[in-house]
């Protein structure tokens, strides 16, 4: 999965949800590693909207 970076570049990231948190890694071998870019707090998510990409289906989270 891609995400829009504050530079306003897309850049492949490895996505893994938990209860709480949508943690984002560089890949998979970076998750093994624990080496975490960022995450996103779920608990603080007021609403998820549509968002137009190119090919497959994008989305926006809109975090407090």
């Amino acid at each position: 999965m891609t995400r829009l970076t504050d530079k306003g570049q897309w850049k492949k990231h490895w996505f893994v949800l938990t209860d709480q948190t949508l943690r984002f890694y560089r890949d998979i071998v970076a998750e093994e590693a624990a080496d975490l870019d960022g995450e996103i707090n779920l608990s603080t998510c007021y609403d998820i909207t549509d968002y137009p990409v190119q090919r497959n289906y994008g989305f926006q989270i809109h975090v407090s």
